[in-house]
């Protein structure tokens, strides 16, 4: 059993057992066996054994603060990274066009990617790959193209042959829980909203995604529940979640994205 471990208030009621399967995983009979993780859930000393992170400024602030070092880095469609002997020709264009340029960069850095969050800011991402890293794990997948972090969590795991899915934290996609808050609000990271509410688009556009997935062919031989409570595994019906009727041909794997929705 695979679980994704999402942001929702409900996470931290899971928090003791992902740090401790995690540092002693040998010497407690967990269920968590495997676990990943979404976005900044490392802010809070919590490491798994997939971090998946798709916004720039959290990839960006993951990478600045030594997590590759911890656990691997799923980043999706993450390529374009550039020798670090380019650094400064490839800074000066940007600095000519006027963006403001947000940088980690250290002299042990091996590589560098350049991002742009918005119009006016590109996040230099540097990282040392000497010995080669293999924490960095990049993924291009057409029916994954602009989905929500723990989405795409979910979707890839389909695609590496993971037959059963728990979702812990999904507060917003579980009809039992439906709080649209976050365990990590106020965090100092630019992408991160300090507060949330239904129409946010983390949550609505979520929801479309949630049940394009499960009703797709990728899905159709695997089982996904919601953890809620503690000891209890509920099994997700798409067709059966309120706000099915709602979500089902609002998003089209591979072809929508946010700015559809603007």
């Amino acid at each position: 059993m695979l679980h994704i471990v999402g942001n929702g208030p409900s996470r931290k009621q899971y928090d003791g057992f992902l740090r401790y399967t995690k540092v002693g995983r040998d010497h407690f009979n967990s269920e968590y066996k495997e676990w990943w993780g979404c976005n900044a859930i490392y802010t809070e000393g919590i490491y798994p054994d997939k971090l998946f992170c798709l916004d720039i400024p959290v990839q960006h602030d993951a990478i600045e603060k030594g997590v590759l070092k911890k656990c691997p880095i799923a980043m999706g469609d993450w390529y374009g990274a550039m020798e670090i002997e380019h650094y400064e020709e490839i800074e000066e264009v940007y600095k000519i066009m006027g963006a403001k340029i947000i940088t980690n960069r250290s002299e042990s850095d091996t590589h560098f990617i350049a991002q742009g969050e918005g119009e006016d800011e590109v996040y230099f991402t540097c990282y040392n790959i000497v010995p080669p890293n293999e924490n960095i794990i990049m993924y291009n997948n057409d029916k994954l193209k602009n989905l929500f972090c723990g989405m795409s969590a979910l979707g890839y795991a389909a695609y590496q042959g993971y037959k059963e899915i728990t979702l812990v934290g999904f507060d917003a996609l579980d009809p039992d829980i439906q709080d649209y808050d976050n365990a990590l609000k106020g965090l100092d990271i630019s992408s991160y909203a300090h507060k949330y509410t239904e129409e946010h688009a983390v949550f609505t556009i979520q929801k479309y995604q949630f049940v394009s997935l499960l009703q797709d062919d990728l899905f159709k031989d695997i089982a996904v529940y919601f953890k809620n409570p503690i000891d209890e595994d509920k099994k997700v019906v798409y067709n059966e979640l309120t706000y099915y009727e709602n979500s089902k041909e609002r998003w089209v794997l591979g072809e929508s994205s946010l700015f559809t929705f603007r």
